[in-house]
């Protein structure tokens, strides 16, 4: 599908209340910017996107407003400035958001009000990569490993959430590359059951699953 030069996205699972859409599109039109709103079953065109365009729609916006927790984290990995609103109906959801801002140090990216507008500069997208390879030395660190001793790398490919696949299968390729080692897809619920059977002797009898 064509994709305006300029424009911004918007991703709510929960529905998009009427004086944030209203802000959006007003805001838009100011900054003569279009809005490609995506779940949106009036907008077939954006409604069917497959997973690759998802991930580039997020990439090449001028801003993502949502309340996913997926399309968050996609929007810092690429440095696209967004907000994220709490999702209708959903409150208990928004603990692990609200985690996430925490970590990176993006909690004013929370957006409490549709007029609360907040654009994050290129120095804190910088402070947060700092954060984002503390965090992946920290992982490497508990595992009481380095990263010369990782001969190859497994990833679930699926099935499960969406973004969830999409950001670990994100980080297993980009590593993957960075070491020159190889690459694996795992089924995710094999995964899940296999997990609990491993174990540092290799003479461990691990059960087949169909």
């Amino acid at each position: 599908f064509e994709i305006p030069e300029k424009y911004v996205m918007t991703f709510f699972l929960g529905g998009m209340a009427e004086d944030t859409k209203e802000y959006i599109f007003d805001l838009a039109e100011k900054n003569n910017e279009s809005v490609i709103s995506l779940l949106d079953v009036s907008e077939e065109k954006y409604f069917s996107c497959d997973p690759s365009e998802f991930i580039y729609l997020i990439k090449n916006a001028q801003k993502v407003y949502t309340d996913s927790f997926h399309a968050s984290v996609f929007s810092i990995i690429f440095h696209t400035n967004f907000q994220v609103f709490r999702r209708n109906g959903s409150a208990d959801m928004f603990s692990r958001i609200e985690t996430l801002m925490g970590t990176f140090g993006l909690e004013e990216c929370i957006c409490e009000s549709p007029y609360q507008e907040h654009i994050v500069s290129n120095e804190t997208f910088e402070r947060v990569d700092e954060i984002l390879s503390e965090k992946r030395d920290e992982a490497i660190k508990q595992a009481r490993i380095k990263k010369e001793d990782i001969n190859g790398i497994a990833f679930t490919r699926g099935p499960g959430l969406l973004g969830s696949l999409l950001v670990g299968t994100s980080f297993a390729k980009g590593l993957s590359l960075a070491l020159e080692i190889p690459l694996l897809d795992v089924n995710h619920l094999h995964g899940h059951v296999l997990s609990h059977f491993i174990k540092e002797d290799e003479n461990t009898e691990v059960p087949e699953v169909p």
